[in-house]
């Protein structure tokens, strides 16, 4: 068996004092996407969470547990909201610098409506 050294949770990058880019929350969350994808299609329940979510050094993300979560979308709206907000309270985007990206805001209301990430 060979495991991935993933020492950085997504509760790490949330909690870390800088605020990602554009590029960097979009890297994340597609990640974060492509991976509750994947396992959708091969029939593997996933939990989702920010310390559910590990980061190798190179910032590759990895889903960790394999168990029923709350629905997708209202994980992937709380994971959002850490991101662009930093904590796990606000709901809605709080900070002025994500007003001038368009492309943030409309992925932010669609996790509200969403039922699943395929």
């Amino acid at each position: 068996i060979v495991l991935e050294e993933m020492k950085i949770t997504l509760s790490h990058v949330i909690r870390c004092s800088k605020y990602p880019d554009r590029q960097e929350l979009g890297a994340i969350l597609g990640q974060i996407l492509d991976g509750v994808v994947y396992l959708e299609k091969e029939g593997i329940e996933h939990a989702l969470g920010w310390n559910n979510v590990l980061f190798n050094l190179a910032g590759e993300a990895k889903i960790n547990k394999t168990s029923r979560s709350r629905t997708v979308s209202r994980m992937i709206a709380h994971i959002t909201m850490g991101l662009m907000n930093k904590d796990d309270k606000s709901v809605g985007v709080q900070r002025s610098q994500w007003l001038s990206c368009p492309e943030a805001i409309a992925f932010t209301a669609a996790t509200t409506s969403a039922r699943s990430a395929t």
